[in-house]
């Protein structure tokens, strides 16, 4: 006997709660990675002249516009405050990891004190839910 998709989902049992949260973790952090790319090839972009028509800039573009898929996930999952204050801190985190890593800028106290407080947001949203 054949099951429609429907039925099926209304077979299934509940996901564990941390499960559930596991799996809205991995989203963020592989939205937040998709977005790492894309800004790695933008920054390529920047350094070029005509940056607009370079192929880091078409890369990054399209890798950001994929990145819309993720959002929409995780608008399914996750409040727009808790996706707001979890994707731009992990993502400041990241990008500071990049531009330092990566491309050798340097961080002043001031970026250090902002990034210290974007973590200090991810430990408040965490101990929240």
């Amino acid at each position: 006997m054949k099951t429609s998709a429907g039925s099926r989902k209304a077979l299934r049992r509940p996901e564990p709660r941390s499960l559930a949260m596991l799996r809205v973790h991995l989203l963020t952090f592989a939205l937040v990675a998709t977005t790492i790319v894309a800004d790695y090839f933008l920054k390529l972009a920047s350094e070029r002249t005509p940056w607009l028509t370079s192929l880091p800039f078409v890369v990054g573009t399209v890798i950001y516009a994929l990145s819309a898929i993720g959002w929409i996930l995780a608008m399914r999952e996750m409040s727009l405050a808790t996706i707001a204050v979890v994707y731009s801190s992990l993502t400041m985190l990241m990008l500071a990891g990049l531009g330092v890593l990566v491309f050798r800028e340097t961080l002043s106290a001031r970026d250090g004190l902002g990034l210290l407080l974007a973590f200090g947001a991810l430990v408040l949203m965490h101990k929240s839910h």
